[in-house]
């Protein structure tokens, strides 16, 4: 590899922490998927008058839904209790801490969502004649994105 070549970070897994942000007091759930949850910026024509060439100008952010999904087990306890929450109108925002973890094992950069609403919970399909185990998906909607 020569000198000037980037060095690409390799992740072998990743934890999700729901709770405190930042702290490592979160309670780390065991999922195997996580998707979306990016930035996006709105872009917002700037052009004045008849000018030649049109202009463009950074608009607001917003955070994309964040997908979680996994085996339905019985240890995902902090996000059972963040939907029976949710449902009875009890402190239904979140922090949820998704901390990648590098091929050695230490901890990349954390991204941190705030202020989360759970948007979306899907329940495993259920056939009577299958022997899979049953996968759940929970969708959220953040309000703000940290990278530490």
């Amino acid at each position: 590899m020569s000198a000037g070549q980037d060095q690409y970070l390799k992740v072998m897994g990743f934890l999700v922490q729901i709770g405190s942000a930042g702290t490592g007091k979160g309670t780390a759930e065991n999922w195997n998927a996580v998707s979306g949850g990016g930035q996006e910026i709105d872009v917002s024509e700037s052009t004045v008058g008849n000018e030649t060439y049109k202009t463009f100008v950074p608009g607001l952010t917003h955070i994309t839904p964040l997908s979680l999904e996994g085996y339905l087990n019985a240890s995902r306890k902090t996000t059972i209790q963040w939907i029976t929450d949710t449902v009875a109108g009890q402190e239904p925002r979140q922090t949820v801490t998704v901390i990648p973890l590098k091929a050695d094992g230490s901890q990349a950069k954390q991204m941190i969502y705030g202020n989360c609403l759970i948007a979306e919970y899907v329940y495993p399909n259920l056939d009577a004649h299958s022997h899979e185990a049953l996968k759940e998906k929970i969708t959220l909607r953040p309000e703000t994105l940290t990278i530490q």
